[in-house]
């Protein structure tokens, strides 16, 4: 019995640490996404303060365009290969709780049958004394 309340117990906590690791995960992506909207943000405040402006103004904004153009390449890199760690994740949470299930499943069986062991020796125990009762009476 106590081997898979054991193991149920690991379980629970790789688990947890699964779930930490998610969140940590989950964080991290939020960085990325943020700062990815910040660098399209900037590109359109630039555009927008671009209007009216002379051809040299035109100039420095496209190195600036393409600079913040490889920064989101980047970012959009880093988010999917955050994604592709989240849905890894994901999978190897959904074996461990799967692991987990069956060994709950298994030790509440187990737990049942030692119950029902447990009440029919019981019930034979009485039945002894209910005879010997029985036989004395006579």
């Amino acid at each position: 019995m106590g081997s898979l309340d054991t193991l149920i117990r690991i379980s629970k906590h790789d688990l947890d640490e699964k779930r930490r690791a998610l969140k940590e995960l989950y964080d991290v992506l939020d960085g990325y996404e943020r700062q990815k909207q910040a660098f399209e943000d900037g590109i359109l405040r630039e555009k927008k303060a671009l209007e009216g402006q002379d051809w040299n103004a035109h100039i420095t904004y496209a190195a600036f365009h393409r600079k913040t153009e490889k920064q989101i390449a980047e970012m959009s890199r880093s988010i999917a290969a955050a994604e592709k760690k989240i849905f890894a994740l994901r999978d190897e949470m959904l074996e461990i709780f799967g692991e987990m299930k069956r060994y709950d499943i298994a030790n509440d069986l187990r737990r049942s049958i030692e119950e029902e062991e447990k009440r029919l020796a019981e019930t034979k125990s009485l039945d002894e004394i209910a005879m010997e009762t029985f036989r004395r009476a006579e």
